[in-house]
C-alpha cells in the first residue's frame, strides 16, 4: 500500500494541476515547493494584466498626431505586451509591410527604418544608448521615449492594471511564511507603488533580464529555503530557468 500509494501521490497531483491549466515539469518541483522560502516576481503580464492603455500624451516641438504615429510606425511589428497593448485596434498591417531593419532590444525598446527615417521608442535606457537629450517623465506608469533621427519627440504614459487576485496571492504566501520580491524594468515610482498596494515585501526597478537573474542568484545564495521565480516565458526565461523553481 505505501508502494502504490507514493507515485499515485504525485500522479494526482499532476494530474488535477493540468486540469487546471497547470503543467508540472516532474515531481520533483512538488517536493521543493515544500521547502519554499522566496518567490521572486516579474510584474508585467504577472502581478498585472499586461493589457496597457496610453494615459498620458506629451509631445516635445511636435503635435501628438505626430508622436504617436511614428510610435505606430515602430510598435508595429512589436510582441512586447506594451506594443501591442499600444497598437491594439489599428489596422497597420500596411506601415508594418514597408517597415525594415526592426530590432526588439529587451529592457530597452524598440527601433526600426521607414522611409528614410530611423525610429526608436522605449525606456530612457534607450535614449541614453543613441545619446538622445530627453525630458524625465515625472508620471507614474510604463513610459516610452519615442526619438527620430535622433531628435526627440516626447513620450506616452501606458497604465495596467492590477489583476484581482494578486494581492490575495501576495498575502496567502506571506501566511505560509514566504517573503516575495518583486523585480521589474519599470520605473522606481512605479515599483514602489505596486509593492504597497500589493504588500511585497522588497522591489527591485529598472532592470535588464539579465540583471533580474543577477539579483535571483543573490537570492539563491543567501537562502537555506527553495527560491521560486515567476515572469514571462519569453524575456524572463533566463531566471526561469536558474531558479529552483520556475513558473511561467
Amino acid at each position: 500500500a505505501i508502494v502504490i500509494s507514493v507515485p499515485l501521490a504525485y500522479f494526482a497531483a499532476i494530474g488535477l494541476s493540468s486540469k487546471n491549466g497547470i503543467v508540472i515539469k516532474g515531481a520533483s518541483f512538488l517536493d521543493q515547493l515544500f521547502n519554499l522560502g522566496i518567490v521572486v516576481t516579474d510584474k508585467t503580464g504577472t502581478l498585472t494584466k499586461g493589457s496597457f492603455s496610453i494615459q498620458y500624451i506629451n509631445p516635445k516641438d511636435v503635435d501628438e498626431e505626430e508622436l504617436l504615429a511614428n510610435l505606430y510606425i515602430v510598435e508595429s511589428l512589436s510582441n512586447h505586451p506594451i506594443g501591442k497593448a499600444i497598437c491594439h485596434g489599428l489596422n497597420l498591417k500596411k506601415i508594418a509591410a514597408e517597415v525594415t531593419d526592426f530590432k526588439e532590444i529587451s529592457g530597452f525598446g524598440v527601433e526600426c527604418n521607414y522611409k528614410g527615417k530611423h525610429i526608436v521608442a522605449g525606456s530612457s535606457k534607450m535614449m541614453n544608448k543613441y545619446n538622445i537629450a530627453y525630458t524625465e517623465a515625472t508620471e507614474v506608469g510604463a513610459v516610452i521615449y519615442v526619438a527620430v533621427n535622433d531628435k526627440y519627440l516626447g513620450y506616452v504614459v501606458l497604465s495596467d492594471e492590477v489583476k484581482e487576485n494578486a494581492a490575495e496571492m501576495v498575502k496567502l504566501l506571506h501566511k505560509e511564511n514566504i517573503d516575495v520580491v518583486l523585480l521589474t524594468g519599470d520605473h522606481e515610482e512605479n515599483a514602489k507603488d505596486i509593492s504597497n498596494k500589493l504588500g511585497i515585501d522588497i522591489y527591485h526597478s529598472e532592470l535588464l533580464p539579465e540583471q533580474k537573474t543577477l539579483i535571483l542568484e543573490q537570492e539563491i545564495s543567501g537562502s537555506k529555503k527553495t527560491v521560486a521565480f515567476v515572469g514571462d516565458g519569453i524575456n524572463d526565461a533566463p531566471s526561469i530557468i536558474r531558479s529552483d523553481i520556475g513558473i511561467a
